[in-house]
């Protein structure tokens, strides 16, 4: 059961994050409301898609800030190549997750497909 509410304040982080927020001025119970809106009058439900939009366009813009850092750094505008690098992992970072929760949503589809009725 640990590991459930592991996972759970996980993604009640990611979530925070996508929607512009600090977690850690979030309370536990704040926490577990976030992943369990139907349980808490207060909040608002959440849409797994529009979830995945925010992600993925959060992404997106990493990947654009780090290709003009590049730009920047190949036409002599910017001498920082640590901080080139370093946007450049984040970036590649993000499309490694956003490709495994892909994965893993294709992985699960096909799962329920296999169940017998």
């Amino acid at each position: 059961m640990d590991r459930i509410q592991a996972i759970d304040q996980r993604m009640a982080a990611l979530q925070a994050r996508a929607q512009g927020q600090k977690t850690a001025s979030l309370a536990p119970d704040q926490l577990h409301n976030m992943t369990n809106p139907s349980q808490s009058p207060s909040a608002g439900h959440v849409d797994f898609g529009s979830l995945l939009q925010q992600v993925m366009e959060t992404m997106n813009a990493e990947q654009q800030h780090a290709d003009g850092l590049k730009e920047a750094y190949e036409a002599g505008r910017i001498n920082d190549l640590a901080a080139v690098m370093l946007e450049s992992q984040k970036a590649i970072t993000a499309f490694q997750g956003l490709s495994a929760v892909r994965n893993r949503l294709v992985d699960a589809y096909q799962e329920i497909n296999r169940m017998p009725l």
